[in-house]
């Protein structure tokens, strides 16, 4: 590494604790792993609700639980838990093919944990304290 890029690192370094220490004294709460799980189950859930059938529901499903099933993981979401949100929002969109819409979603759940997200840097940090560069 250069001196240049050397400075950028450390500079980044600096702005992100300087950032975290500006977030808790305005009272900003840190993310956890499973509030930050829970809302992107929240949010794709939303999604595929608001996906009417014959729109791309299937396709829709089989994004979101894709995304969902990364973070499928010891910290974050259970495959129970993601699985029954997402089928929920799947029927009330109006899915009705239960055996074809079942299979997309266990199917890209698995395909998704296979691929898990890296939650060790949410806010900035990993969760061993240290600054993350270039996650802000």
């Amino acid at each position: 590494m250069n001196t240049a890029e050397a400075n950028t690192t450390a500079l980044h370094t600096l702005l992100e604790r300087w950032q975290y220490v500006s977030d808790r004294r305005q009272g900003r709460s840190e993310t956890s792993t499973q509030t930050y799980a829970r809302a992107g189950l929240q949010q794709e859930c939303q999604t595929v609700a608001a996906t009417p059938v014959g729109t791309g529901l299937n396709d829709r499903l089989a994004a979101s639980a894709f995304s969902v099933g990364t973070l499928i993981q010891p910290e974050g979401l259970t495959f129970e838990e993601a699985f029954a949100a997402i089928y929920s929002a799947a029927q009330s969109a109006g899915a009705n093919d239960p055996p074809k819409d079942r299979n997309t979603i266990e199917r890209q759940l698995r395909e998704g944990i296979k691929r898990p997200r890296d939650l060790t840097t949410l806010n900035g940090y990993h969760k061993n304290g240290k600054a993350s560069a270039g996650t802000r």
